[in-house]
């Protein structure tokens, strides 16, 4: 009796929980994170990657910044004099933004690359399931070529081998719109970098607004303000010579209520 390889008994035993009593039992010694079928090295769960880390930063930080823009609005002073103030933290929020999107702009090369990997990835993962569809299939018809006693269990089997391939089948198809998805977000993220690259040009324009809405409005504000403090120090010496007319004016009018003492006739000797 032909000895079935080794990779098939336990492709059967993993599945479908059978224990085939008539087959030796084979020892077989897999180097860690190989697949017990393909004898091929397997896909561990990746860590997050830098790249991914890095837009995700990007989004944070810009998140902060819109929020602290919004704030700047909400939050805008009444009073003109205070009002550059408010401009110079939207200065320091645009600069922000404007380095943020420099940042960006040069993960394109790194994002597109990713997307061919990706769509690479998921063609050879097709191809395989393809080839192990392609290994099960020889290894049901070696099954039933096998001369045996015990035809019911050989079926069995074979069962069991045919609902692995039907599980590779249905992941063959399954990466299919896989492939869609991916090609679509490379093209939405093709999008988003051609509206960066203009961003680049518009964050500067309004940086440049705000700088001249700070100097614009912090000089005249800054002047106006001047001018109203003289003007409140002017009414304030007018407070202080009109308080020492009304003194005078009280002073004579308390010299004017001291009674008059009338005069004496001299004394007749």
């Amino acid at each position: 009796m032909k000895v079935l390889s080794s990779s098939v008994v336990l492709a059967v035993m993993a599945v479908a929980g059978f224990a085939a009593a008539p087959f030796p039992k084979l020892t077989v010694e897999l180097t860690p994170g190989t697949s017990p079928v393909t004898g091929k090295q397997t896909a561990e769960a990746q860590p997050e990657s830098d790249l991914t880390k890095s837009v995700k930063r990007f989004e944070g930080t810009l998140l902060d910044l819109a929020k602290r823009a919004q704030a700047v609005v909400e939050t805008l002073p009444a009073k003109p004099d205070e009002l550059p103030k408010s401009f110079a933290e939207l200065e320091q929020i645009l600069t922000g933004a404007m380095h943020t999107v420099s940042e960006m702009m040069h993960s394109k090369p790194q994002i597109e690359q990713q997307s061919q990997k990706v769509l690479a990835s998921i063609a050879t993962v097709q191809q395989s399931f393809i080839d192990v569809i392609t290994k099960i299939e020889g290894a049901v018809e070696s099954i039933r070529r096998e001369p045996t006693d015990n035809p019911q269990q050989i079926e069995s089997v074979a069962d069991a081998l045919t609902n692995v391939k039907g599980a590779a089948e249905r992941g063959s198809k399954a990466v299919v719109p896989l492939r869609a998805v991916v090609i679509e977000a490379a093209q939405k993220a093709k999008g988003v970098f051609a509206e960066l690259s203009h961003y680049q040009v518009i964050l500067g324009y309004a940086l440049e607004v705000t700088i001249l809405y700070k100097r614009g409005l912090g000089e005249p504000a800054s002047f106006a303000a001047m001018v109203e403090s003289l003007s409140k120090a002017r009414d304030h010496l007018r407070v202080i010579i009109k308080s020492v007319t009304e003194a005078a004016q009280k002073a004579d009018e308390a010299v004017r209520s001291i009674p008059s003492m009338p005069l004496e006739a001299p004394a007749s000797l």
